[in-house]
């Protein structure tokens, strides 16, 4: 199964809908495109993995370049809804730790609003 992208928009935050694998090459590539062209233009960006069945080591990198970029560009890069699976490897991969992901879609909106803790 391939990689279904779908901008919706909450609160004025674009959300990056994920359903299928991400996975190297069309995939993976698919997603950072999207989501780099979408933190530019906007500064933040929520990618809700509610649709997401596998990631690989290519997908990971991917998630770990956006979140890269968002960073560097003074953005706000948030993840939602992944499922048991994808949050185990974000824990197996010690990704949790600079990933900033949130149970639900509604959690993470409200974390945008929230000042950033140091």
């Amino acid at each position: 199964m391939e990689l279904n992208l779908e901008v919706q928009r909450e609160n004025e935050i674009p959300v990056l809908q994920c359903r299928g694998r991400i996975v190297y090459r069309d995939e993976a590539s698919a997603l950072t495109e999207h989501a780099y062209e979408l933190l530019s233009k906007h500064q933040r960006l929520l990618v809700d993995l509610s649709g997401v069945e596998n990631i690989d080591s290519g997908g990971l990198g991917a998630l770990v370049m956006l979140q890269m970029w968002a960073r560097q560009g003074g953005g706000d890069l948030k993840f939602c809804n992944a499922s048991r699976r994808v949050r185990q490897l974000f824990d197996l991969t010690n990704l949790h730790s600079i990933f900033e992901v949130h149970q639900s879609r509604e959690e993470a909106l409200t974390a945008f609003s929230e000042p950033a803790m140091s």
